[in-house]
């Protein structure tokens, strides 16, 4: 597309993308902030979920074998047609 090529070929039109990009990012900041004060509920989840993982508001699958034991797999590569295909199985 034209736009990024003139992107790529002029520094000013970079930066220019660039700090359009920033300002609408402010402004969505600001508009999650304004929605977490009046108690969104949604809007605090996912608040939660990425910023506060450090905090373990993080959603985490674990996937194991029957009565929570370790899950096996084992991988076989079989050739077929000069081609490598990988085939798992439990």
């Amino acid at each position: 597309m034209q736009v990024y090529r003139l992107r790529d070929q002029h520094d000013e039109i970079r930066q220019a993308l660039e700090d359009e990009r920033e300002a609408q990012l402010d402004f969505a900041e600001g508009r999650l902030q304004k929605q977490i004060k009046d108690d969104n509920t949604t809007a605090l989840i996912f608040y939660l979920k990425t910023q506060g993982k450090s905090r373990g508001y993080i959603e985490r699958q674990e996937i194991t074998g029957a009565d929570n034991t370790p899950l096996i797999v084992a991988i076989d590569w079989v050739k077929n047609d000069n081609k490598a295909e990988q085939v798992a199985e439990e």
